[in-house]
């Protein structure tokens, strides 16, 4: 099957090319949560699972080198089984593919809870990868998330539900990104068919959990995302601001042109008050669309008092950004990738103004600096550096299992922005 639709010209399906072709490839979905039993979706134990996967793997590489295989969809509560038990289901398969040799491209997750308790379940999924340090910068996806239908008010009306949903896909999509997630899918695209009706049942909310109506119509939620994508769109997460009950605020972008994501666990008509320090004259605030009709944001302009933006949040999410943004006047590092790995491994800084060959610029991590003679630098352009970060000793780590390094450049005399880099330590290590 997948050599039908690699695209190689060898065996391809009638509309299949080297454009259009399947390059991901999942083993299952849902396959269970506790490691003796799986479920609906997978009858059978995680030794049986892990024993398929690794013959799955194989025979997708072997037609489709190129293509990323994705170990399963973990779901939340097979996350939560790890946290209170120490294992599950995909642990074990992780153990089982760490002792047969195995590998994989991806780890799929699907979330479905509401979006304040997805820090958690980050947290275990990344405690699952750092149980073997072959699998830790192994990439996390979500494949599929959607509203927590079980905390919605039965006797909600369509226009409340949906004003419900359009605050909530910025929120979720706020915190997986501040998490580092690359690839977050919204299920489903459309809604089914179906009437609305009052009281709703949790399970019958999930017929109109799509971005349109059943005949393509876009709903608030479709307009919000829209917002969603172009004021995040090549932003990436620099820093978190502030959680709940003091509210939520993330700061995606660098520093010369950054754009905050902000709101409040608030009661309807109730609001937080939150002062955002920014060195700006004017912010344009953009609100997120919540109203059927409504097809672009409401945008207002306030002025910055002595650099201080004074803003009372509500439930409903709002972009902020600089009504006049500034050009940076040195190198800018935007993103690290990956965002965590092991000691002595290859990583990328992303950016603007390195240069197009590094000539007397400097990479400093920590207190280590890599000059233009260190053989740990394998690559320099003026927007991408492939650099072997340091081989730290293991009393480096203090006896953790991870320490954060700041990585930073200095290009001409000026230093770049900081970013921080997970290193974890080697298994070698006491």
């Amino acid at each position: 099957m997948v050599e039908r639709y690699d695209g190689d010209g060898t065996l391809d399906a009638p509309f299949v090319n080297k454009r259009n072709k399947v390059s991901n490839w999942g083993v299952e979905t849902e396959p269970g949560k506790n490691p003796d039993q799986g479920s609906g979706f997978w009858n059978g134990t995680a030794g049986d699972y892990a024993g398929l996967y690794l013959v799955a793997y194989d025979e997708i590489k072997q037609a489709y080198p190129e293509a990323r295989v994705f170990l399963s969809a973990f779901t939340t509560q097979s996350m939560m089984y790890f946290i209170n038990n120490g294992i599950s289901f995909p642990s074990e398969v992780l153990r089982i593919l760490h002792e047969s040799g195995g590998d994989f491209d991806v780890f799929n997750l699907h979330f479905y809870w509401e979006y304040t308790s997805y820090d958690q379940i980050h947290d275990a999924a990344s405690a699952h990868l750092g149980l073997f340090s072959e699998f830790s910068s192994k990439p996390i996806w979500l494949t599929e998330t959607n509203v927590e239908w079980g905390q919605l008010d039965s006797n909600y009306t369509e226009e409340q539900y949906n004003a419900f949903v359009a605050k909530d896909i910025v929120k979720r999509f706020a915190i997986m990104f501040d998490r580092g997630l690359k690839k977050i899918f919204w299920f489903q695209f459309r809604d089914k068919i179906g009437t609305w009706q009052v009281p709703m049942a949790p399970e019958d909310f999930t017929r109109f959990a799509g971005l349109t109506t059943p005949d393509l119509t876009p709903k608030p939620v479709y307009y919000t995302y829209k917002l969603l994508t172009e004021k995040l769109n090549g932003r990436t997460p620099a820093e978190r601001l502030g959680s709940d009950p003091t509210g939520w605020v993330f700061k995606f972008g660098n520093d010369y042109d950054p754009v905050y994501v902000m709101w409040s666990d608030t009661s309807p008509g109730e609001t937080t008050p939150f002062t955002l320090s920014v060195p700006w004259d004017e912010a344009i605030i953009s609100h997120v669309v919540t109203e059927p009709g409504i097809t672009e944001p409401y945008v207002e302009t306030r002025s910055v008092v002595d650099g201080s933006l004074q803003i009372d949040l509500d439930d409903s999410p709002m972009f902020v950004e600089n009504a006049t943004p500034t050009q940076p006047s040195g190198p800018v590092i935007d993103r690290i990738r990956p965002r965590w790995c092991d000691r002595g491994k290859i990583i990328r800084i992303l950016g603007s103004g390195f240069g197009n060959d590094q000539g007397n610029s400097v990479i400093h991590f920590a207190k280590s600096t890599l000059d233009s003679t260190s053989p740990k630098i394998k690559y320099w352009s003026d927007t991408k550096i492939r650099v072997r970060i340091p081989k730290y000793r293991c009393n480096w780590f203090k006896g953790k299992d991870f320490r954060r390094a700041k990585v930073w450049l200095t290009v001409g005399g000026v230093d770049s922005n900081e970013r921080r880099l997970k290193v974890f330590k080697s298994s070698t290590c006491p």
